[in-house]
């Protein structure tokens, strides 16, 4: 069973801003550093783990272009607290799981499954297309469906959007 992780694949979520002061914030580029993802040697079933205290902001995001620039290191360790203290709650839900239960289609793939985020299980589907050699997946989350309520600040006026965007890529063929 091929596994991937940090060194041969990559995890990404994204979140999106929103509100009446959305344009003083910034969309967000977030990644895990401890992650692992199973695929059965047929490709017919998919295992997830994302260790969830190691997910780290690597950029602003702006017209959907990665936006280095934007936040200091400050801003970063900042924003990180606040989705591991507050979002996430990471000491209490150390653990984001996907497992899934069917694989259908000959490109684009569907891969349902349920995801297990914040103390809550619910079904999640995935869309995997396979071109380059790699499959690229993505997935949309509401927060509110896992008992997460999103970031919010300043009554309301700025906050981030309920819906994330998880993204997965990995190569084709056997890894080393």
């Amino acid at each position: 069973m091929p596994k991937f992780e940090p060194r041969n694949s990559e995890l990404s979520i994204l979140t999106f801003r929103e509100g009446l002061l959305s344009s003083i914030a910034h969309d967000l580029l977030l990644r895990p550093t401890r992650f692992w993802i199973d695929v059965r040697d047929d490709k017919s079933a998919v295992s997830v783990w994302v260790d969830a205290a190691s997910i780290r902001v690597v950029c602003a995001m702006k017209d959907g272009v990665e936006a280095h620039h934007l936040l200091n290191a400050r801003d970063k360790t900042k924003i990180e607290e606040t989705i591991h203290k507050t979002v996430l709650e990471t000491s209490r839900y150390p653990d984001i799981r996907f497992e899934s239960t069917s694989i259908s289609g000959n490109g684009p793939y569907t891969v349902a499954g349920t995801l297990k985020l914040h103390g809550f299980s619910q079904a999640a589907t995935a869309i995997v297309l396979h071109a380059d050699g790699k499959f690229a997946g993505e997935a949309t989350v509401h927060q509110p469906d896992y008992g997460i309520t999103p970031y919010s600040a300043m009554m309301g006026t700025l906050k981030v959007a309920p819906n994330v965007r998880i993204r997965v890529q990995i190569p084709e063929g056997p890894i080393a």
